[in-house]
């Protein structure tokens, strides 16, 4: 199913490509998905690779881009993003969102070690497989569930081994023991930006982990954001239709993810619920989502983002010939729709944050103060400047 056809790619000038569909239940969409690859010794616009996102099931054809442009605003690792106008064989195919491939060159730009272990999981909701017999069958699953995309020569036991700290760490060790192995602020950051995004696809798939070996430190980075902003996916049964969501709904709950709020399929991630059993991390979620709706998730810093987009795409989207037209929509109506959710979803937050949100107080204080300091304690330079120092009471969060 991923078999790639030879292609000629033109934009400026030719490159001899290979081309197939991508996604999973997009392929079955009337508007298909493709990744295009290039030579490794002649790259466009600095990829090997690049994405071609349908974005189908989002009528507004905006969630991907303002998903992603907010994803990075908060502090998220994220892939680039923007539009593309694709014409095949000289005809016009419609409007797509152009992602950044999350590889080796995605990292190196972020400033990330390159040579760790990325994996992408396929309906992996870290859970553990313990309960397939069969060491050779479980180790199948487990490279079935989280393939490699990265260092494909080896083992993928980095992975198990997380998934079973994840899973099998006592309550009282879970904090530390989760901290020496995961960027928790990053993961934490991550989880707040897609609750607001109201991103229940983020569970069990639409995401990496990166296992940086330089660190021996785990990041969680983003991926596929257009089922957002008010569209959930419904029970699956065949076919693509649970993906067409004409209801904007703003009610994802604040711990969507964990066995308490589970998908409608009842699916649910072990990571997402335990890290929310612990009031510290908890505590710290609320003070993302705090700080998020008070900065970039705001409607003063949402809505210009969204008319601006609106306004570049609207001819080339509108004539779009295969997007999604659901009977009742204009696409004029697409930037009222996503403003509309991030007002309401802001409220919905806040009404939720008393019954959730811990008592508790970041653990930092003034440990030692001179703001006489004229010889006492000099810098690197040999200059005595006043100085405080701070402690931080927290063995999780930095």
């Amino acid at each position: 199913r991923d078999e790639t056809i030879p292609a000629t790619f033109d934009y400026k000038r030719a490159w001899p490509v290979d081309v197939r569909y991508r996604g999973d239940v997009s392929r079955l969409m009337p508007k298909k998905c493709w990744k295009v690859f290039f030579p490794g010794s002649d790259l466009f616009q600095g990829q090997e690779e690049i994405n071609l996102n349908a974005d189908y099931p989002d009528q507004t054809l905006l969630r991907s881009d303002v998903g992603y442009d907010f994803l990075e605003r908060a502090g998220v690792p994220t892939p680039r993003a923007g539009y593309a106008r694709l014409l095949v064989n000289g005809g016009y195919y419609g409007l797509f969102s152009q992602v950044e491939q999350i590889d080796e060159r995605f990292l190196h730009r972020l400033g990330i070690e390159i040579h760790g272990n990325l994996y992408k999981p396929f309906y992996g909701g870290l859970h553990v497989l313990d309960h397939i017999e069969d060491p050779e069958v479980r180790d199948w699953w487990y490279s079935y569930r989280y393939p490699k995309k990265t260092n494909r020569q080896s083992g993928h036991e980095d992975v198990v081994a997380l998934i079973e700290l994840i899973n099998y760490t006592p309550d009282g060790q879970f904090p530390e023991a989760i901290a020496a192995v995961l960027d928790v602020n990053g993961w934490l950051d991550w989880y707040a930006a897609n609750i607001l995004l109201g991103n229940f696809e983020m569970m069990e798939k639409n995401y990496y982990l990166y296992h940086d070996l330089s660190t021996d430190r785990w990041l969680i980075l983003p991926w596929d954001v257009d089922l957002t902003l008010g569209h959930n996916a419904g029970p699956g049964g065949g076919g693509y239709g649970h993906l067409l969501d004409e209801e904007i709904s703003w009610d994802n709950p604040i711990d969507s993810g964990t066995q308490e709020s589970k998908k409608v399929d009842g699916k649910w991630n072990v990571l997402i619920d335990r890290m929310m059993g612990v009031p510290e991390f908890r505590a710290f979620h609320c003070r993302r989502l705090r700080e998020m709706m008070a900065g970039p998730f705001s409607p003063a810093e949402m809505s210009p983002r969204i008319d601006a987009a609106f306004a570049y795409i609207r001819p080339w989207a509108e004539a779009d010939p295969h997007r999604w037209q659901p009977e009742g929509f204009s696409f004029s109506d697409g930037p009222e729709e996503l403003e509309t959710y991030v007002t309401n979803r802001i409220q919905f937050i806040k009404d939720q944050m008393p019954g959730f949100c811990p008592a508790w107080q970041v653990p930092l204080a003034i440990n030692e103060l001179m703001p006489n300091n004229s010889s006492t304690i000099a810098d690197e330079a040999g200059e005595a400047d006043p100085w405080l120092e701070l402690y931080n009471g927290s063995g999780t969060l930095s």
